[in-house]
């Protein structure tokens, strides 16, 4: 899984992300579509180097609902260079932060955040913050994969 993950991601072979879209739609519409689904963020620069986000690529024919920005850091270094506690203790401000024309939107709505893998948390757990202090009613994830 690792491997092919990380082909999907740092090579840019966008089908592989496309294995997993049947059974990510699958398990969105059991929810009965009581959630909005969004997915993290890439920052600019990560998405300049990448050219694709790899979250959105696993849900190309969902709806997806681009409510967050990713604000650049200083610290531009890759998450897969980074050890579990540079990881976990990153983020001193949240890096997301909700796109201004859709916080009313976001407001008493349930939330899935689609990601592609889950390591610390942290991605995730900062995406949630900056959906729940924007008033979103609850907020859940949910990633392909968790390394351990």
């Amino acid at each position: 899984m690792k491997t092919l993950l990380s082909t999907y991601k740092f090579r840019g072979d966008v089908a592989i992300g496309h294995i997993f879209t049947e059974s990510l739609l699958k398990i969105i519409s059991e929810h009965d579509q009581q959630f909005v689904v969004t997915t993290v963020p890439l920052s600019p620069l990560r998405m300049k180097e990448r050219g694709f986000n790899q979250a959105d690529e696993l849900l190309k024919r969902g709806q997806i609902h681009h409510c967050l920005m990713r604000i650049s850091t200083d610290d531009n270094r890759k998450q897969s260079k980074k050890t579990r506690y540079e990881r976990i203790n990153l983020y001193q401000h949240n890096p997301f932060s909700p796109i201004l024309e859709e916080k009313s939107y976001i407001k008493g709505k349930k939330y899935l955040i689609i990601d592609d893998i889950y390591t610390t948390g942290v991605t995730v757990r900062m995406a949630a913050k900056a959906l729940l202090e924007s008033g979103a009613e609850s907020v859940s994830s949910l990633t392909v994969a968790r390394a351990i």
